[in-house]
């Protein structure tokens, strides 16, 4: 009994009671699921068709078969909502990974607190859960990666060499915009094996070659079915959309897509999904890839600044739950970003008075605040490597990560910036807590 009250007095469970009530409030809150245009996507695919051997050119396997496996055991549409409470599930048992990764680097109880009410209560987070789209999983999967890292820093044994390349494969194949983390990871391994020579540090880096052989034959199979090298076409059609938008288009020599693009995309004004449909039909992929690869070479200065310029108009965006652009329904009904349709909001509801006194608190975290830490962060890596002659793995580590994730969304993708960069935020809150560890350590 005693065991059992001192469970229920302590500061750490009474703050992730206090997160799983505000969730719940969220939550029930929510009249459907949130569908969009790529949720559509994911649930059309034949997942079934991945087990033998046959990819999808446009999805990576992962979300398409989590999607069947949930239609398999509870049939219709409940089944999607089911999927959303499996990731709500998931999304607060990353919570308690985040909290054992703050408590091995933070003493004060008062600030790890602090940083979960911010991170557990945000919209911004749970505001994913609810979604059929990859992002709720993705950085649920990505606090586990950070968890194991951590872990791994602090005691390298094989079963987290051989479990750290696994996760991100898992990421990857969730969604392929983590491809270049699979680069980080076997760089990390190989400067632990040249550091401290450990046999586990071999495993990883064994264990990271295969995760990338097993994407290589992911997008061997890819240009033997549809004749292009990638790991998901949507790297294809994010370039096109690009060319688009940038009127890169106007440098290629293939008058057929140049021709369409102008007819349909310039003057008819046709949705840009629309026209990618009508460019691959009637030319196919391949030359759409060759296409893309002959505008961006030509364009490549183009494409540096446009980018440098675009990096520079997101960085006053605030990071937000499901996120949506020029979203009609942001004019009709404002208040929660991308869930004004959902959430029933009668006037005298005190449940959305206080989910929308939630929204405004903790919607914290803009775009240019990642970009700050990205350069705190550089200085941190540089000036411990000046003073003590060694890399401090574990601040290089965050440092490459926010990096590769912003840059991944600026040159990777065409719209919904914020959203493409979400997987951030963990690293943000973590040093958050780091920074705010530090600050009470010397006033002391």
């Amino acid at each position: 009994m005693k065991k059992i009250l001192k469970v229920v007095k302590n500061p750490i469970f009474l703050t992730f009671i206090f997160i799983a009530i505000i969730r719940i409030i969220f939550y029930s809150n929510i009249k459907e699921v949130l569908l969009t245009f790529d949720s559509h996507e994911y649930i059309a695919i034949q997942s079934r068709n991945f087990f033998y051997l046959i990819v999808n050119f446009a999805r990576v396997p992962l979300y398409p078969i989590l999607i069947d496996i949930f239609y398999g055991i509870f049939k219709d549409r409940n089944a999607l909502l089911v999927l959303c409470y499996f990731q709500a599930i998931c999304s607060f048992i990353s919570l308690y990974l985040l909290y054992l990764i703050l408590k091995s680097r933070i003493k004060n109880i008062k600030i790890i607190i602090f940083i979960l009410i911010l991170y557990g209560c945000s919209t911004v987070i749970m505001g994913w859960d609810y979604t059929i789209l990859t992002e709720s999983l993705s950085l649920s999967i990505f606090i586990l990666l950070l968890f194991l890292l951590n872990k791994y820093i602090d005691k390298n044994t094989k079963k987290l060499a051989v479990a750290i390349p696994i996760v991100t494969l898992t990421l990857i194949f969730l969604k392929p915009s983590y491809l270049v983390f699979i680069g980080a990871i076997i760089i990390f391994f190989t400067l632990k094996l040249i550091i401290e020579k450990n046999r586990s540090e071999l495993i990883g880096v064994i264990t990271s070659g295969a995760s990338i052989v097993i994407i290589l034959m992911y997008c061997y199979l890819n240009y033997l079915q549809n004749g292009i090298f990638v790991l998901s076409g949507s790297l294809v059609t994010q370039q096109l959309t690009i060319s688009m938008q940038r009127e890169y288009y106007k440098s290629t020599t293939d008058n057929e897509i140049k021709e369409i693009i102008e007819k349909s995309y310039v003057q008819d004004k046709e949705f840009f999904l629309d026209v990618h449909k009508k460019i691959i039909d009637k030319v196919g992929i391949v030359r759409v890839n060759k296409y893309n690869k002959e505008v961006m070479k030509k364009n490549f200065v183009n494409v540096l600044k446009d980018s440098f310029y675009l990096a520079v108009s997101q960085n006053n965006k605030y990071f937000t739950g499901y996120y949506t652009e020029d979203n009609q329904a942001s004019q009709e009904k404002p208040g929660f970003t991308g869930y004004y349709a959902l959430f029933d909001r009668e006037s005298d509801s005190i449940y959305y008075a206080t989910l929308k006194l939630i929204d405004n608190v903790l919607k914290i975290i803009k775009v240019h605040h990642a970009y700050i830490l990205i350069l705190i962060q550089i200085f941190i890596v540089l000036n411990g490597l000046v003073k003590n002659r060694k890399i401090n793995l574990e601040e290089s580590g965050y440092t490459v990560f926010l990096l590769l994730i912003v840059l991944t969304a600026i040159f990777g993708t065409n719209s919904e910036y914020p959203r493409t960069m979400i997987s951030v935020l963990p690293i943000v809150y973590i040093l958050m807590a780091k920074y705010l560890n530090s600050m009470s350590i010397k006033k002391e």
